[in-house]
């Protein structure tokens, strides 16, 4: 009796069609990687498709397979014209602005949110031996103040979207291979880089952002004398700073496509952290 009874409300929910598997309010939302920042982020240095926001991506996918990737960033981009524009085009007119717009029309659906800025504030007191200790000092607390500034409307407009920041690698350990001089700037690039980077982990800390970092992953301040270049023996932290850089064959201080990957691997403890903590 009660199996026919069954049989008979089973055949009028299958009617109603309340019995469906599955529809598409059922399925997965979508979700979101967002990269911001400068050139890095583009992938600069790297060939097409191997920057470390690429690598970070297809690291991630594994384990969010429906992931999109939305990369904002601009290269040349400073911690002033994300904010205001003037380099590349933007809908809202900055790179910040469509980054808010994109978070406050997404909500719960970004993934987590990688940035790298900051480095091209300060890159021009690099460019020249000896290293400008003058001009990082400052040039430095305005651009943390509008870092402050970034993440603070991040967070307004994303809530507590998991967020990772970078603390950049030293190209200019390149400058060890002119010998003199360019050993003393090399050693005052890491002094000066190690600064700049405190500062930058320090407003990302206050915003809750985790920090990726690249200064160990890139092992820049070994100067133990172990490493070699071109058959010749050079310190560990110069050796990488060749490697995984193109400052010392072409002058370029982007990461070629190794140091993007090494970045990427630098970023992905920490958005493991952040992500398991978001649930």
């Amino acid at each position: 009796m009660w199996g026919r009874t069954w049989r008979i409300l089973g055949s009028i929910a299958l009617a109603a069609g309340i019995l469906a598997v599955a529809t598409p309010a059922d399925a997965a939302a979508p979700t979101y990687y967002l990269a911001l920042g400068d050139s890095l982020a583009r992938g600069v240095g790297a060939p097409s498709g191997q920057g470390y926001v690429d690598d970070i991506y297809a690291f991630e996918q594994q384990t969010q397979p429906g992931l999109q990737l939305v990369n904002l960033a601009c290269s040349g981009e400073t911690t002033g014209t994300m904010i205001n524009g003037g380099i590349c085009s933007y809908t809202s007119g900055s790179q910040l602005g469509d980054a808010e717009a994109f978070l406050a029309a997404h909500p719960g659906e970004v993934s987590f949110v990688t940035i790298d800025i900051g480095g091209n504030d300060l890159a021009g007191c690099f460019f020249s031996i000896p290293i400008d200790a003058s001009c990082v000092k400052s040039q430095l607390p305005g651009a943390t103040a509008r870092l402050a500034a970034i993440l603070s409307g991040l967070r307004t407009a994303g809530g507590t979207v998991p967020i990772a920041g970078l603390e950049y690698y030293d190209p200019f350990l390149s400058y060890w291979l002119q010998g003199g001089a360019g050993q003393t700037a090399a050693h005052d690039s890491v002094k000066q880089l190690k600064i700049g980077n405190s500062a930058l982990k320090k407003a990302y800390k206050k915003a809750k952002a985790g920090v990726a970092d690249d200064m160990k992953a890139f092992e820049i301040t070994k100067f133990a004398q172990k490493g070699t270049w071109l058959g010749q023996p050079v310190p560990v932290n110069v050796q990488q700073a060749c490697n995984l850089t193109n400052m010392c064959t072409v002058n370029d201080f982007h990461a070629d496509a190794a140091g993007h990957s090494l970045t990427a691997t630098a970023f992905e403890p920490v958005l493991a952290k952040l992500l398991k903590k978001s649930g």
